[in-house]
């Protein structure tokens, strides 16, 4: 990138002779303004990682491909669930998170940050004025006929410009290394905004099926009561012994445990949420919702392997913060060079304040002026052998990063896959623990079979309801994972 320097240049009545001078001074500026256009960055390689063609678990379907922009606004993806509430909860955790808040904040420093390098770019003009009014004493010297001297006056009015020519891009790499950093900033806001959605979505399906357990768990209660109730008829009846009763009390007590267990676990679930929606968990409360077994995730496109790395924002953070430590080595190599800047001022000075304005008081100076390092310890090279290796650092960093993203990528697949299949045999299992237990009650009901038996195939019944809400909220967890892997939506 090559930035374009303007100058002004302040022009007088010069003397004879002196137009020589100025014409050499102009002469000079101007070729260091050509040299401004110069950069001692290294030529930024690609040092990606090579793409596979395709996902390994995507096991040959044909998804459908990724948009290639990392910045832009991948749109409302948690829709694709079609629930309402979730939507709401969505759009409230956007405009109320302080997490997001201060993210954004951190942006806007960065941006400001990197106009304050920008300012380097531009020439530099200030105006000063005073106005001193000294005394003084003859106290000192015999033979004088006063002790005081008349008080002088002295009236300044003196304005400026300075331009340090960015010769060898310093001025220009320092203000791209600033704006990569900034740009870096705005990436990592736009990861952290993706994190801040896929959490609310699994906080709010966790909560669901939390609830969808709890109300397992709450049948299995009451069912455990009556049946209770039921042997301790039949045990004063004395067609059942003991022995039954405390097993059903037993596996009651048990019940209610896992209840209350669970209860916990929604409740903590529930301050996690509020925190996210920018609450305190005190103030709010989430309603009682549990998730019908009729709703399941979609399926999601996963895209070319060679288009995430343009989606993801935590891969366009890493490379820019790359893209940031490569400009910063073309500042370091600038330091053995000479350094030159452009001066000019012209104002007036007089004694008496009516004449500050007339041509007869003016002043003025131009030139240039060069810093020529000689020596200095080794701070120079130091200087560059750091710069250097925090390139390097920054590299492997940026590898690292789009690995671990094929990782999450792949992951994501095979768990969606893997997970749904376990979901389908966990809701088999859950049916025939039904129908075994519903058979079982009433097989015990008119003799036909010991309670030990019964109390077998509920205890199985609730287990496999339980874990059956257990790989619904998985199989959630992993659509989302797969989301987020992604980049966002698809759309």
């Amino acid at each position: 990138m090559v930035h374009e320097h303007s100058s002004t240049v302040l022009t007088t009545q010069l003397p004879a002779g002196v137009g020589f001078k100025r014409m050499s001074i102009l002469l000079i500026s101007s070729c260091l303004c050509v040299l401004a256009a110069c950069s001692l960055a290294p030529d930024l390689q690609d040092p990606l990682p090579k793409a596979p063609a395709k996902f390994k678990e995507a096991n040959g379907i044909e998804w459908k491909q990724a948009e290639p922009i990392d910045a832009k606004n991948k749109g409302k993806w948690w829709m694709v669930f079609k629930d309402e509430k979730l939507n709401a909860l969505e759009e409230e955790a956007i405009l109320a998170n302080q997490s997001m808040k201060a993210a954004a904040a951190r942006v806007k420093q960065a941006r400001a940050e990197a106009n304050v390098v920008k300012g380097g770019l531009f020439p530099s003009a200030d105006i000063t004025g005073s106005g001193i009014s000294q005394g003084g004493t003859n106290a000192l010297f015999p033979g004088t006929t006063s002790y005081r001297q008349p008080p002088l006056h002295v009236y300044t009015l003196n304005g400026t410009a300075s331009y340090d020519v960015d010769i060898l891009g310093k001025a220009s790499d320092s203000y791209l290394s600033a704006l990569f950093l900034a740009q870096s900033q705005a990436a990592t806001y736009n990861n952290l905004m993706l994190s801040l959605q896929a959490d609310v979505a699994t906080s709010y399906f966790t909560l669901t099926l939390l609830d969808e357990q709890i109300r397992a768990l709450n049948d299995t209660v009451r069912i455990r009561d009556t049946a209770s109730l039921f042997i301790k008829h039949q045990m004063d009846a004395g067609l059942s012994s003991e022995l039954d009763y405390s097993r059903v009390q037993a596996e009651l007590a048990t019940a209610k445990a896992e209840l209350y267990s669970t209860q916990k676990q929604r409740a903590n679930a529930e301050h996690n949420l509020a925190i996210l929606l920018g609450k305190n968990p005190s103030e709010y409360s989430f309603a009682y919702s549990p998730l019908p077994a009729s709703v399941v995730p979609p399926k999601i496109p996963a895209g070319l392997p060679s288009r995430l790395v343009e989606r993801r924002p935590d891969i366009a953070a890493a490379e820019r913060q790359m893209a940031s430590a490569n400009r910063s080595i073309g500042v370091a190599r600038t330091a053995f060079f000479p350094s030159i800047s452009l001066s000019a001022s012209g104002g007036s000075q007089t004694s008496q304040f009516p004449r500050l304005f007339q041509w007869a008081s003016h002043t003025w100076a131009i030139g240039p002026s060069i810093d020529i390092p000689l020596f200095q310890g080794g701070s120079n090279f130091a200087n560059l052998d750091k710069s250097k290796a925090a390139f390097e650092e920054t590299v492997a960093n940026y590898r690292q990063t789009v690995l671990n993203a094929f990782r999450e990528v792949e992951d994501g697949l095979s768990d969606s896959e893997w997970i749904e299949k376990q979901e389908e045999a966990q809701a088999q299992a859950a049916v025939s623990a039904r129908t075994a237990a519903r058979l079982a009650d009433i097989r015990y009901q008119i003799g036909d079979l010991n309670y030990l038996d019964v109390e077998d195939t509920e205890r199985t019944r609730s287990a496999n309801e339980i874990a059956l809400a257990q790989a619904r909220l998985a199989r959630y967890s992993a659509t989302i994972n797969l989301i987020r892997a992604l980049g966002g939506g698809w759309e």
